[in-house]
């Protein structure tokens, strides 16, 4: 997986991964207010991208389920619960597969994306923090 801003006042995406965690990760510090890594544009959207491989026949005809919850305004509060047939898919050695958040940039999010009746999902996390 891999996360993208999305700059909402001009429609444009972030050039770097927002779910790179470490000391060369982006800082998600007020990005709804331009602020960090956003560059002075404000984002309150993220798209995660969700990279399924193949070409296993049984993952093809499953569905793909994607959970986002965020740590504010309480804890664990719903930005996506989606499920996603594969089925279109079909043939593809590997496909990225978008789920947009909205309401993000102020709160840690953590995303599990799942294929559904197989092995468990990847969660991975998205630091976004704001304040003074």
């Amino acid at each position: 997986m891999k996360a993208l801003l999305y700059f909402d006042q001009d429609g444009t995406l972030g050039t770097f991964d927002a779910m790179e965690e470490g000391p060369n990760g982006p800082a998600l510090w007020n990005t709804s207010t331009g602020e960090g890594a956003a560059g002075g544009k404000a984002s309150n959207t993220t798209v995660v991208l969700v990279r399924i491989t193949g070409p296993h026949e049984s993952p093809w005809n499953a569905t793909l389920r994607v959970v986002a919850t965020a740590e504010w305004p309480t804890p664990r509060s719903p930005l996506a619960n989606q499920r996603i047939s594969l089925k279109p898919y079909s043939g593809l050695p590997t496909v990225w597969i978008p789920v947009v958040l909205y309401g993000t940039g102020c709160a840690r999010v953590s995303v599990t994306a799942s294929v559904e009746g197989t092995t468990p999902g990847v969660t991975r996390a998205i630091a976004f923090r704001c304040g003074e």
